[in-house]
């Protein structure tokens, strides 16, 4: 009986922890939605979207923007190191495919060093 009270008690916790990531990952998307909203420049939407994925997620982010050639640029503010030859965003954009059922092309490398 004790041992079954233990794996209830286990799961429920567990569950808990879930539910607690899952409100914070939500509130952090709200505040993202509300920061985006009073954002007047590109640079303010990178700075929000950048601090706010890499709270989020607790690590070093990066974002890829086209310039008018459509060449994919590792954005200023990023943190993390991106090599835009190898993502696969910049396959996606070459190719005008991105989405959700984008196929991802085979030996794709590390984006990240």
């Amino acid at each position: 009986m004790a041992l079954v009270c233990g794996q209830l008690m286990a799961r429920l916790r567990h569950e808990a922890r879930v539910a607690a990531e899952r409100e914070r990952r939500a509130g952090a998307l709200a505040r993202l939605a509300r920061d985006l909203s009073g954002a007047l420049t590109q640079a303010q939407v990178v700075q929000t979207a950048l601090t706010t994925v890499s709270g989020v997620f607790d690590a070093r982010t990066g974002l890829l923007l086209p310039d008018a050639q459509e060449q994919l640029h590792v954005a200023p503010g990023s943190e993390a190191a991106i090599d835009a030859s190898v993502a696969a965003g910049a396959w996606s954009t070459a190719r005008w495919r991105a989405g959700v059922r984008t196929p991802w092309p085979r030996r794709t490398r590390c984006m990240c060093r």
